[in-house]
C-alpha cells in the first residue's frame, strides 16, 4: 500500500528521498553549506549548534557519494552518527539520520529517532505525522 511516506518521498527508493530533500528549502536562518544537495524540509527549524559545520561537511560527503555512486557516503553517515552521540539532542543530525534510516528501510531506527525528535521539538507537527506513517509501515 502506498502511504504518506511514499507520497512524501520517504521510502527505500533513494531517488524519492533525494527528490524530497532537493525540492525543499532550508529555512533555519543559519549559515549552512550551500554546496550540499541535502537540504532540510522548510517546515523544520533547526536550533543553532556547535556541530553545524560538521553536519554540513557530513551532508556534503553524503551528497557527493550519491552523485558518484548513487548512494550515500557511509563516512558522512558515520559522521552524523558521531555527532548524534556527542550531542544526543542535536535536532539536525537526528533529523537527517531519520531520513536515511527511512531511506534504507531501517524503520525501527527511524521510529526511535522520530520519538526523540518529537521530544526535542514538540511544536513540530511533521514529526508525529512521519512517526504515524513509519509505525503504519511497521504494522503498529
Amino acid at each position: 500500500a502506498i502511504v504518506f511516506l511514499t507520497k512524501s518521498g520517504y521510502n527505500s527508493d533513494t531517488k524519492q528521498v533525494d527528490r524530497h530533500l532537493e525540492s525543499t528549502t532550508h529555512d533555519d536562518n543559519h549559515n549552512h553549506s550551500e554546496g550540499s544537495s541535502l537540504i532540510a524540509d522548510s517546515q523544520i527549524e533547526f536550533p543553532k549548534s556547535e556541530y553545524d559545520a560538521e553536519i554540513d561537511a557530513a551532508l556534503a560527503s553524503i551528497a557527493e557519494g550519491k552523485k558518484a555512486e548513487g548512494m550515500p557516503m557511509p563516512a558522512g553517515i558515520l559522521d552524523l552518527l558521531k555527532i548524534s552521540r556527542q550531542d544526543t539532542n542535536n535536532v539536525r543530525a537526528n533529523y537527517y539520520l531519520t531520513l536515511f534510516a527511512i531511506q534504507s528501510g531501517q524503520l525501527e531506527k527511524a521510529e526511535k529517532r522520530l520519538e526523540k525528535l518529537i521530544l526535542l521539538q514538540p511544536e513540530n507537527q511533521k514529526y508525529p505525522e512521519m512517526l504515524a506513517e513509519v509505525q503504519s509501515e511497521l504494522n503498529k
